[in-house]
């Protein structure tokens, strides 16, 4: 199937790219260091056999969280975006569908879904322009599919789980996707478009009922409501770990634009966009000190505050 031949192709770009980065990375000892101590314990016991500094017996799902737990460090060395890591995040949510795949096949809508992820990842990567024309002329074929199915496509995942850090300001978990009140409300909003999307179809020429206009209003309304009482739960969660928080510990793990806090502290370079995010959210502030001389200023709350935008 043309499907499982992008998968195979997608794997070996990503083992050829970390083939190549890895070694720059943790020098001789990147495969302990950049591999081995990046899996899951159940991927290392599945990898146990695996030769030494042998990337390409890999599978996809480890090859993804190589990419993911090393994003910062590869970027740097393979001039590449560093803020960019959701994108690896979304590739690793398409993976998973892609594992979890029911009998019956995966709807058009998420297939479409996933090979907009799966482009946008081999772009960001730098891979060879034949696969990435190659994925986008099966994305294209997927697009002109569901414009002319004859009624609207019911994806499988009402639920919709939203890529990992699709949001430049956030946290790292240790799974290879976190899951929390954060990713689920964004799922919400990307329920509500979908529903709002399939809602006004009825342009492209298909007759939707007034019942199933009333289904949809309120099944906008209910996801709406689900979206404030996730944010609300997220934010007390949030207040309350915020009171336990070290400084120190702060800085080392939350991620602004995609970098730590101590990364920038130490390396001294700010990207543009997190500059002109920190202008516009303190004017005065940036008029009188540089991001650094603010950040080491701030308290536990406002660091965790800047980290969420």
């Amino acid at each position: 199937m043309i499907r499982d031949d992008i998968r195979r192709d997608v794997c070996h770009v990503m083992a050829v790219e970390l083939e190549r980065l890895l070694p720059l990375v943790g020098g001789e000892h990147w495969w302990k260091w950049y591999v081995l101590q990046q899996l899951t314990d159940a991927q290392r016991d599945l990898h146990k056999n695996v030769s030494e500094n042998d990337i390409f017996e890999l599978d996809m799902a480890a090859l993804l969280r190589v990419f993911y737990r090393n994003w910062s460090e590869l970027a740097a060395k393979g001039h590449l975006p560093r803020g960019q890591g959701w994108v690896v995040g979304k590739m690793i949510d398409s993976r998973n569908r892609w594992a979890h795949e029911p009998a019956r096949g995966a709807a058009v809508d998420e297939l479409l879904r996933d090979f907009a992820a799966t482009e946008q990842f081999l772009t960001l990567i730098k891979a060879d322009r034949s696969l990435i024309r190659r994925v986008g002329l099966y994305k294209d074929k997927l697009e002109t599919k569901l414009r002319q199915s004859p009624c609207v496509p019911q994806s499988r995942s009402s639920e919709t789980v939203a890529p990992a850090n699709i949001h430049p300001f956030s946290t790292v978990g240790a799974d290879i996707r976190p899951v929390d009140e954060e990713s689920a409300a964004i799922g919400v909003i990307q329920g509500i478009t979908n529903a709002a999307t399939e809602t006004i179809r009825g342009s492209s020429g298909w007759l939707i009922p007034e019942s199933e206009l009333k289904n949809q209003a309120t099944l906008l309304r209910m996801q709406s409501d689900e979206y404030k009482r996730l944010v609300t739960s997220r934010q007390l969660r949030l207040n309350a770990a915020i009171q336990k928080l070290d400084r120190l510990v702060v800085l080392d793990t939350v991620l602004v634009g995609g970098e730590t806090l101590a990364a920038y502290i130490i390396d001294g370079h700010i990207p543009d966009d997190v500059l002109h995010a920190y202008e516009l959210a303190y004017p005065n502030e940036a008029a009188a000190m540089t991001f650094t001389e603010k950040v080491n200023q701030m308290d536990v709350a406002q660091l965790v505050g800047l980290s969420s935008g």
